[in-house]
């Protein structure tokens, strides 16, 4: 596990990295700030419960730790399927 970590890391941060860009265009001037705020803050308030069912998994006896860090790690791919399902901005005005 220590050998993938830095990957993990990697693909964990490194997605943030973009909010800053592509959530702004997604707004009018109006409410640019509001949206992407809770664009990048909405995440978190989902998080919780599943730290929660994450620790609630991880402890209990029968269940492998294998088993439950792969199963909670496939939201990365719900991730994926959200964000290709959004909206391109590129070479667009941003709105008013």
């Amino acid at each position: 596990m220590l050998a993938i970590l830095p990957l993990f890391g990697f693909a964990t941060l490194g997605r943030c990295a973009g909010y800053a860009i592509y959530f702004p265009a997604l707004f009018p001037t109006k409410i640019r700030a509001t949206g992407a705020s809770f664009c990048f803050n909405g995440g978190r308030i989902l998080a919780v419960p599943m730290f929660c069912f994450s620790g609630g998994l991880k402890g209990k006896p029968n269940v492998d730790i294998r088993w439950a860090v792969s199963g909670l790690s496939l939201l990365f791919l719900v991730g994926i399927v959200i964000a290709t399902l959004m909206p391109e901005t590129r070479s667009q005005q941003l709105p008013d």
